[in-house]
């Protein structure tokens, strides 16, 4: 589906790619900024637009958590079942997951709760580079107000950062053939 954005659209479907996969669809983005190191085009270019559209998709997760306990607690919800059905397809054991009640007493939370709390930028920052669950600490950020100006930046600059260290080892790659 993302390919086909883009050999459709151009630019302009690689941020439409960029900003579904960082929002409720975990759509493997990564592989699309790979290709980009077999492509002739303006990589840089190509990875500012990427990070554009995953920070504006990681943002969405993001009002959720500010719209309030019951917004985060559905999408949190959601993700959950999801993840289950996969995990049911794929014959995998099945955990019963409690429904969110508090987001900083929800042991899947929990970290992300205190890592945002003390590190706020840099914690934001590494979640988007890491293949740490972002959705996580997008909800949190949400959730505790954290500034979104910062947010957005830290979001930006992480994706950015991660997009070019995948270009850079597609590169690395494609030049040893």
């Amino acid at each position: 589906m993302l390919d086909w954005l883009v050999a459709q659209f151009g630019i302009i479907g690689f941020f439409i790619a960029a900003f579904v996969s960082n929002t409720l669809l975990p759509l493997p983005f990564e592989l699309l900024v790979l290709a980009l190191s077999g492509m002739n085009v303006n990589i840089p270019l190509w990875l500012v637009v990427a990070a554009t559209g995953a920070t504006l998709g990681e943002s969405t997760v993001y009002a959720l958590g500010l719209g309030g306990h019951e917004l985060a607690e559905r999408y949190y919800d959601a993700v959950h079942r999801f993840t289950n059905w996969i995990r049911k397809k794929l014959e995998m054991k099945r955990k019963r997951k409690k429904k969110l009640r508090n987001l900083a007493k929800h042991r899947h939370a929990r970290p992300y709760v205190k890592l945002i709390r003390k590190w706020g930028f840099a914690a934001i920052y590494l979640g988007a580079v890491t293949p740490l669950p972002m959705f996580l600490f997008d909800i949190v950020a949400g959730y505790y107000k954290y500034d979104y100006k910062l947010f957005a930046l830290a979001c930006f600059l992480g994706k950015l950062t991660r997009y070019a260290l995948v270009v850079s080892a597609g590169i690395s790659i494609v030049s040893l053939f």
